[in-house]
Formats: structure tokens, C-alpha cells, sequence
């Protein structure tokens, strides 16, 4: 058995978008609870502040902090998030929220033929992420967690290595427990290895149970109970912005990074979306909701990124934006487009294009195409419709049992009032007698003297009239 296990310090930190802010700003993440320093970026340290510091001792070091309290829960998202990416390279997950990850490797190994090209698959997952990451594989999974802690970035496949790394290890890895760790150091017990060297009779009747299971779950003796992870098809990513933001197109950027990570998330699924929602929190106000939708599937940050650009000329902050959150739960299929290799002409902008942002520029309300429907009254025989859900609703044209249907039709039909030869017909256009529109005509293409081809038709009392024009 081989478990790999990947340590995440500060996703919270990690997750935001360091290169908005000024290089200068030291940037520390407090937890609330404990009132210490659990995060801190480079500019921090270099200002001599250290994690698990104090508040008002990181202060009186450097007095242009910038703070921002911890949030377990969306770190756990992230956790979440990563694990949905890696998920397309390993097949047995377990979240050991909200800092790590376990995955068996031995079951991957079949498909990739050895660890290396299976680590390499992994490894550039993460660096795509840009969250920093520790590591480590041993035999068992709680194993794997202690070697990853030492952060020596170094891989021990074999378990004799593994062992001697763990056998100097201090017993504070192994147990988060303060007063396990006092009472096994007051009997003179500092490492992992002078744990391992004491008989289980012995531990059993000074220690409690659970020290003893931590034991069995080192070595393997006893499961781990890890719980494996199951993807949801969703995509939900959230970024705490440094600094409150009162203009729509300063979010422009970090929405670009949530962007570029919706693209990761649709190339690696070969999928595409026709929606998006951004969900922005305002300081003072109710969160602003704008949905963001597309006439096609796009998967690119880009066309995305120009959408949103259109979107934001009509939106209006009511108050300052702290946070950002993209999500998006409609996805399917991606479909490659064929192309003519011989037909270099430049084409303008695509109609999806030019709807997409007519869309976003002037609202969904607004703009109108006209449909078929899957009728034979000419009156009834198109109907507007939304223009982006037209395109998804379009009834497919079969032209060969299509109608003959003329390109101009007469608002009003008007009266039949010069000669005409029959060129093709009749046909009879009847509806069911309880229909409101009932209609009993026999339709002509007709051409007049002027060669003008005139689609009319006759009722049943004889009386001719002119309903459109061929063009």
C-alpha cells in the first residue's frame, strides 16, 4: 500500500491575488479565536513577524499591516476545489479538511505504469493552481502526513527509508494532544522511535485508547477510516479581495483569475457553459447577483472576460465589494467546429458573437429573434423570442419536407387584383374546426405579368387573395 499526502499551509492566503496589491504590504491572517498569526506573506516575515505571533506584537513590529481574520470555511471550498482537480488524474481522494489531502497511489500505478509519471500528472495540476504544497508518500496514510510536516519536498518509496525519517520525528507530530505529548515526555519518550520501542502491554496500561489506535494507524495495523471523495459536476470558486473595491471595472482583474480557473476546470472535462454567475458582497448592501449568459458554449477566459466588460457599463456598486464569487452548474459536451482549410477569407463577427454582447451591453429583455414553430397557419407559423434562448431552442429545418414558404408575408392579405398564372399547387392549409384560429385556404405560388412570383390563396366562397411575395 502507498499513500500520498499533500499538505496545503495557507490556501487563504494563497487564494488571494497577491499581485493586485502593493509588494510592500505585509499581509497577515489572523485567527480570531487564539488572536495569533496562522498566515503571514513574504513582506511579513522579512518585517520580522512570525506565525503564531500575537497581534499587538506583530503591530509594534510593523505598523502597515494589513489583517484579515481566517475563514476555515473557505479554505474547506478550496480543499474541495483542489480535489475536484486532481480528481482527473487519482481515483481515491480523502479530504483531511481544511489543510490536506490523502490519495492512494498503488491503485494509479496500473494506469501510468510507475510513480514518477504518476507524480508528474499530479505535480502539474498543482503548480497550474499556484497554491503552495508539501509532501510526502509512506506505506500508510497518517504516515504520509508526518513525512509531508517535515516539508523536506523529497519522496522515500522505500519503506525502510520512510521508517528511519519517522523514528526521529518528535512525538508533537503524532499527537495533537498537549497533555499525551507531557506524559509521555515526563517518562523520557521524545520521539516516534522510542514510542515504537515500548511494549504494547506496557502503552496499553499507562496511556488511553486512543493513543494506542494512533499507534495501530502509524504502523497499518489499524484502518484509517478515511472517507473518499465523490466530485459534484459544480464549478464555485470565491476570492477574498485584499482591499474594498468601489469601482466595477477594478474587479475586472480578479474576476479574470476566477476566469482562468473556470477554463482549467472546462478543458480538463471537455466541456463548455452558456452561463455564469458572479456573485459580488458588498459591504454595507445585499450581495449583487449578475448572471452572465452566452448565445453558444465558450470555455475561454477571454470571450468570458468581454461579456462580463459589457455587463459591468450598466451595473452599480451600492457600497464597497469585499469578496467575489463565480459559480456555474450548467455545462455540456464540448464539439469540435470543422473549418475550411481552403477558405482564408476573414469572416466579421460571428451572429452568436454579436448576441452574446448585444446580451450583455443591453440586457437579455431586449433583444428579440424570430422562431418557427412547428406549425402550418401562416399566422402562427413564427414567433419572437428571447434571442439567446432561441438559439438553444431552434427547431431543426428539414428543407426537404419544409413548405414552401414566401420570403416577404403580407401583414394583412389583400385582395387578389390582377391576372395570374398558377405556377404550383394547391395546397390546402386546414386547421381543426375547435382551434380559436380555424382556417380552410388552398395555396398557389403564382406569377404575374411582370414575372413577380406571389403566393396566394382561395377560400372555400371563391374569393381570391394575395398573402406574400417570393423575393
Amino acid at each position: 500500500m502507498l499513500w500520498l499526502y499533500l499538505d496545503f499551509p495557507q490556501i487563504q492566503l494563497d487564494n488571494l491575488l497577491l499581485e493586485q496589491a502593493n509588494q510592500s504590504v505585509a499581509i497577515i491572517i489572523i485567527d480570531a479565536s487564539e488572536n495569533n498569526i496562522v498566515q503571514l506573506n513574504q513582506t511579513a516575515l522579512n518585517a520580522g513577524i512570525k506565525p503564531n505571533m500575537g497581534l499587538a506584537t506583530a503591530l509594534a513590529l510593523h505598523h502597515d499591516l494589513h489583517p484579515l481574520e481566517y475563514n476555515e470555511q473557505l479554505e474547506h471550498q478550496q480543499l474541495k476545489q483542489i480535489a475536484e482537480w486532481l480528481y482527473q488524474y487519482s481515483a481515491d481522494i480523502a479530504l483531511n479538511s481544511p489543510k490536506g489531502l490523502y490519495l492512494k497511489v498503488d491503485s494509479m500505478l496500473a494506469l501510468y505504469g510507475n510513480f514518477a509519471n504518476y507524480w508528474q500528472n499530479i505535480q502539474q495540476v498543482l503548480n497550474s493552481l499556484n497554491y503552495q504544497f508539501n509532501y510526502a508518500v509512506a506505506k500508510t496514510p497518517l504516515a504520509a502526513k508526518i513525512l509531508a510536516s517535515t516539508r523536506s519536498q523529497t519522496f522515500l518509496l522505500k519503506e525502510t527509508q520512510q521508517q528511519a525519517q519517522l523514528k526521529c520525528m518528535p512525538i508533537e507530530v503524532l499527537f495533537q494532544q498537549r497533555k499525551t505529548v507531557q506524559q509521555l515526555q515526563r517518562i523520557g519518550i521524545n520521539t516516534i522511535g522510542q514510542l515504537q520501542t515500548l511494549p504494547i502491554k506496557e502503552l496499553n496500561r499507562r496511556f488511553d485508547k486512543n493513543t494506542i489506535n494512533r499507534l495501530y494507524q502509524l504502523s497499518g495495523q489499524q484502518h484509517h477510516g478515511l472517507t473518499f471523495f465523490e466530485p459534484t459536476l459544480i464549478f464555485r470558486q470565491a476570492l477574498e479581495l485584499l482591499f474594498e473595491v468601489t469601482n466595477s471595472n477594478l474587479l475586472l482583474t480578479p474576476i479574470q483569475a476566477l476566469l482562468k480557473r473556470l477554463t482549467l476546470f472546462l478543458i480538463q472535462r471537455n466541456l463548455v457553459t452558456q452561463n455564469i454567475k458572479l456573485h459580488l458582497t458588498q459591504k454595507d448592501h445585499d450581495a449583487l447577483q449578475i448572471n452572465i449568459a452566452s448565445a453558444k458554449g465558450q470555455q475561454q477566459a477571454a470571450a468570458w472576460l468581454r461579456l462580463i466588460e459589457l455587463k459591468f457599463e450598466s451595473v452599480v456598486l451600492q457600497s464597497p465589494v469585499t469578496d467575489i464569487c463565480l459559480s456555474c452548474n450548467q455545462f455540456e459536451p464540448q464539439h469540435s467546429i470543422m473549418q475550411d482549410m481552403f477558405n482564408q477569407q476573414e469572416s466579421g463577427l460571428a451572429p452568436n458573437e454579436l448576441i452574446n454582447q448585444l446580451e450583455a451591453k443591453l440586457g437579455e429583455d431586449y433583444i428579440f429573434k424570430l422562431s418557427l414553430k412547428d406549425t402550418f397557419h401562416p399566422a402562427l407559423a413564427s414567433h419572437e423570442q428571447k434571442a439567446i434562448s432561441a438559439v438553444h431552442s431552434a427547431l431543426p429545418l428539414n428543407k426537404q419536407n419544409r413548405p414552401l414558404r414566401p420570403s416577404f408575408v403580407l401583414n394583412k392579405p389583400q385582395v387578389l387584383s390582377e391576372p395570374v398564372e398558377l405556377v404550383l399547387g394547391p395546397e390546402r392549409v386546414q386547421t381543426n374546426w375547435w382551434d380559436k384560429h380555424e382556417l380552410y385556404r388552398d395555396y398557389f405560388v403564382a406569377r404575374n405579368n411582370a414575372g413577380q412570383l406571389h403566393w396566394i390563396y382561395r377560400q372555400p366562397n371563391g374569393n381570391w387573395f394575395t398573402h406574400g411575395l417570393f423575393a
